[in-house]
């Protein structure tokens, strides 16, 4: 989730067969909006995902191991929940990952478009909602853009 920003929903819905690990590159076929879209993962994530996948022949890549069927997001909900108890946290969901994905996106220098297109938001307003920018990288934006009229 922290990786790509993708929904609960649409992680449960990855296909094995759609990793590309050559390219690091994930194609995503059930999405919210019914648009096919593309997201990208990191090298470091690649044998992580491959031993996972070896453990048990099967067509998703997120797999209840204990019932042998996919994973549903109501699961991916009872672990946060779970963990949320354990970390001794008020508000943590998978959700939030996804914000802080965007967010993350935004504040390393990508444009708004490119968050846009990797989340599968319809409209640049939604991307916009997701963004909780730090007053540190408001500051210094502000900083590098703004004119100095004393010079």
């Amino acid at each position: 989730l922290m990786h790509t920003g993708i929904r609960r929903t649409e992680l449960t819905k990855i296909k094995i067969s759609h990793i590309n690990f050559e390219n690091n590159i994930i194609y995503l076929d059930e999405t919210k909006t019914k648009k096919d879209r593309y997201v990208f993962f990191r090298d470091y994530l690649s044998s992580d995902l491959k031993k996972y996948i070896k453990l048990k022949k099967r067509k998703y890549l997120f797999w209840d191991f204990k019932i042998d069927e996919i994973l549903t997001p109501r699961k991916i909900s009872d672990f946060m929940r779970y963990d949320k108890k354990q970390m001794g946290l008020k508000f943590y969901t998978a959700h939030m990952f996804r914000h802080t994905f965007a967010t993350n996106m935004i504040e390393n220098g990508s444009i708004l478009s490119t968050v846009q297109m990797l989340l599968g938001h319809e409209s640049i307003k939604t991307t916009q909602i997701y963004l909780h920018l730090s007053e540190k990288y408001i500051k210094n934006d502000y900083d590098k853009h703004s004119i100095d009229i004393t010079k």
